[in-house]
């Protein structure tokens, strides 16, 4: 099991419920606002980052994307393969 340091990007700012669900569920947020998103942020120990997303998920958020510092683009990937 890892832990995964990741901020899943939901596409609209969370309400008061949202948010309260959230915090009940999930006990390792902290939330970010960027323009009119919500990227809560997790330190969530899974077996697998999918399976760190779908916790978040059970939570009541769809989330949009992901961005995780351990994750890279194909451009980074080629320019360390260059």
């Amino acid at each position: 099991m890892g832990t995964y340091e990741s901020a899943f990007v939901v596409d609209h700012r969370l309400s008061g419920d949202e948010r309260d669900t959230v915090l009940h569920r999930t006990d390792d947020v902290t939330a970010e606002r960027e323009h009119h998103r919500t990227l809560p942020g997790f330190d969530r120990d899974a077996e697998t980052l999918a399976q760190a997303l779908e916790d978040v998920e059970a939570a009541g958020l769809r989330v949009g994307s992901v961005r995780n510092k351990d994750l890279v683009t194909p451009r980074e990937i080629a320019a360390h393969r260059s």
